[in-house]
Order: structure tokens, then C-alpha cells, then sequence
């Protein structure tokens, strides 16, 4: 920090950082077809979006892809009030439609400093495709 420049928390309470941690995808039993299928996970939060490195689908955590870690900040309109639409997909590097969707909210994710694990599922309208497994924390942002 430069001198003399002070630092301040968010005195209103509406900024955040999120970190989105995706430490496992894996294919749904019923979906065995797909393994070996090269995707991209991506995130997708009002216009903004971002995607991992590619990686292959599999059915086995062991061979899980690479931790993919997003990192978003966020405003809300209202303190205490967190609820945003986030959409998580696998997407086929070939460029193809979407292979798999999850609609979530951001207020389902660590409202605090302490890591929330959960399993989302990627469906299409035929059903679950894979799981992965979400790790998400959050911390009130800062200004000078």
C-alpha cells in the first residue's frame, strides 16, 4: 500500500469477493458415453463469464480435472442481500452447445470467511450428467 493512502471496509456492506473453488467433476453413473469428452467448465454471473483450462470427462474423482478457482466481486443493491443469479456449465471445446447446466444463487454460497462445500448437479432436461463438487467462501471488500 502506497503511503498515506488509508484502507476501508465497505461501510455499507454490499461488496464481496467470492471464491468459486471446483475441486471435481464427475460423470453420473447413466453417463458413461460421455467419458473421455474434452469440456470446459464455465461461469456465468450477469454478463461477465470465465472458463477453465479444458479437461476430460470422467466417472472417477481420482481423475478429476485440474482445481479450477474463479474469483468474482461483487455489489449488491442492498446490504445484506445476495441473492444473483450464477449459472455454472460444461461446455465440449468443440464449441457445441452446452453439454451440462446448473442454475445457482449467490446466496447459496459462503456468505462468510469459512469454506461451504456442496454437490451441484449439471443437468440437461434428460437429467443429471455429472456432479461437481463447490467449494465457495466470501469476505466483505475494501476501498481507499
Amino acid at each position: 500500500m502506497a503511503e498515506g493512502q488509508e484502507m476501508f471496509w465497505d461501510a455499507a456492506g454490499r461488496t464481496f469477493l467470492y471464491i468459486l473453488y471446483v475441486a471435481t467433476v464427475r460423470l453420473a453413473p447413466n453417463m458413461a458415453h460421455l467419458k473421455g469428452t474434452e469440456v470446459v467448465c464455465s461461469w456465468y454471473i450477469d454478463s461477465d463469464n470465465t472458463c477453465s483450462s479444458p479437461f476430460a470427462l470422467s466417472d472417477s474423482e481420482a481423475s478429476a480435472p485440474p482445481p479450477y478457482f474463479a474469483f468474482v466481486v461483487i455489489s449488491t443493491d442492498a446490504a445484506g442481500s445476495r441473492a444473483r443469479g450464477v449459472t455454472m456449465t460444461l461446455t465440449p471445446v468443440s464449441g457445441a452447445d452446452h453439454l451440462a447446466v446448473a442454475f445457482l444463487g449467490l446466496e447459496n454460497f459462503s456468505p462468510d470467511d469459512q469454506f461451504k462445500t456442496d454437490t451441484v448437479s449439471l443437468e440437461t432436461e434428460e437429467g443429471v450428467v455429472a456432479y461437481a463438487t463447490l467449494h465457495t467462501v466470501s469476505q466483505g471488500r475494501w476501498s481507499n
